[in-house]
């Protein structure tokens, strides 16, 4: 269970982190 959970934070948290990479890309490109 606590493997699992692990492993489910560390793949939100890089899709979190790939989202914010996006987002502040697109901010770039826009200003």
């Amino acid at each position: 269970m606590v493997r699992r959970a692990r492993v489910k934070m560390t793949f939100v948290n890089m899709a979190y982190n790939l989202l914010t990479v996006v987002h502040l890309k697109r901010r770039g490109v826009m200003a």
